[in-house]
């Protein structure tokens, strides 16, 4: 039927008109987030999943880490070397580190060497955890009344993280920016190195035999992978193992977590003091445990554990630094634990290896590093002007 135009403009100005429009529409909105979430929303058992399980550290969820978070304001980046007296090895440590951009090197225990062998091997683990306690967020956030340990998805946004190495076998290769990068795209909240042998703990211990597989590949070096033993003949076919035992020589983890971890190791050990073989084999013991979310770095992204993978690594062209040629990663730092020489003998081999002693002292003697124990700033001659003959290129 035909409305002439004033009578339809009277009916759109009738209130009813403007009360069943409201309505209507409504209706066709809520049925719209009904089918939406129909067809959108995650079962409760999926999203259950979704809050518990962690992903592992593999290989191609490093290869092409995602964009690194924003680093906090107040977040602060610490860099541990425990080492109580000066010594080539060391220098040469050091010498890596001033070269690379963003590491600001502290000492811990420096000046504070035992003949004890014992006596230094406590000091390293009270040293650490004394260090996270006055110089971290772990001090804040451990004494806060609020405060709960972090849940394994989360983490505080401004969090400290600590990077630790063994002060004397330890090459720098990449700036402190690559190395935070790939910790950040990684799920976990601490990550050790990770060896191909179990030690120093007994061969059918649990933190032998009781930990998670490698992630690599299980035939990554043919019908040879994982055939050697722990137990028997010495360093037999160790070269074949995947890395999955925990190396306490190369750490990176929040400030949180990790002073949580040595609260508990240092717990463990007061009482057993003199009876202490390595910081390393206290640690494997509290990761077999499996409630510090920890894991390792099993493709060397990070860091390279170099016992029984000397075959398994390369030297890149033309960068000329080492690089994991199983997983293709090229890794932030090369630990030469186990069998030394090539810490020394593959020094020229590296870009850096190459540079003339008035190149190196130019760029060291502007660097300076920080003792825990006292808070002095020293500089490189005050610490390696006698132990520094490795700069100079051999012939």
């Amino acid at each position: 039927m035909f409305i002439p135009r004033a009578s339809r403009l009277r009916s759109l100005r009738s209130p009813l008109y403007w009360i069943a429009l409201l309505v209507g529409g409504t209706v066709l909105l809520c049925y719209s987030q009904i089918i939406t979430s129909f067809h959108t929303a995650p079962t409760p058992a999926i999203v259950e999943n979704a809050l518990v399980k962690i992903p592992s550290l593999s290989p191609a969820s490093l290869l092409s880490p995602p964009r690194p978070q924003q680093q906090q304001p107040s977040q602060k980046v610490h860099f541990l070397i425990a080492i109580t007296k000066p010594s080539p090895k060391f220098c040469r440590t050091l010498s890596t580190i001033l070269l690379h951009e963003g590491y600001e090197p502290v000492l811990l225990n420096y000046g504070r060497h035992s003949e004890l062998k014992h006596v230094n091997k406590v000091r390293k683990l009270q040293g650490t955890y004394e260090y996270l306690l006055r110089n971290t967020t772990a001090s804040r956030l451990l004494d806060s009344p609020e405060y709960t340990p972090p849940s394994k998805n989360s983490h505080p946004a401004d969090d400290d993280i600590v990077i630790m190495i063994d002060g004397l076998d330890v090459w720098i290769q990449a700036a402190l920016p690559s190395l935070l990068a790939k910790f950040r795209a990684q799920p976990y909240r601490i990550v050790f190195g990770a060896d191909k042998k179990c030690w120093p703990n007994p061969p059918r211990s649990p933190e032998c035999t009781n930990v998670p597989q490698s992630t690599l590949p299980a035939d990554i070096f043919g019908k040879k992978t994982d055939t050697g033993h722990l137990e028997g003949k010495v360093n037999v076919n160790f070269q074949y193992n995947r890395p999955r035992w925990v190396n306490s020589g190369t750490i990176i983890g929040y400030a949180t977590d990790l002073a949580i971890l040595y609260r508990d190791v240092m717990a463990y050990v007061t009482p057993r003091a003199k009876q202490l073989k390595s910081d390393q084999f206290v640690v494997a013991q509290f990761f077999t445990r499996g409630i510090y979310n920890i894991t390792l770095d099993y493709t060397g992204t990070m860091f390279q554990t170099m016992a029984f993978s000397h075959a398994d690594v390369e030297f890149t062209k033309p960068l000329k630094v080492v690089r994991n040629k199983l997983t293709g990663e090229t890794p932030s730092f090369v630990h030469f634990n186990g069998w030394k020489p090539p810490f020394e003998t593959w020094w020229n081999k590296t870009w850096w290896g190459r540079k003339s002693r008035a190149e190196w002292l130019e760029i060291l003697r502007t660097k300076t590093v920080r003792v825990d124990v006292d808070g002095r700033e020293l500089g490189w001659d005050e610490i390696c002007s006698g132990e520094n003959d490795f700069l100079a290129p051999r012939k």
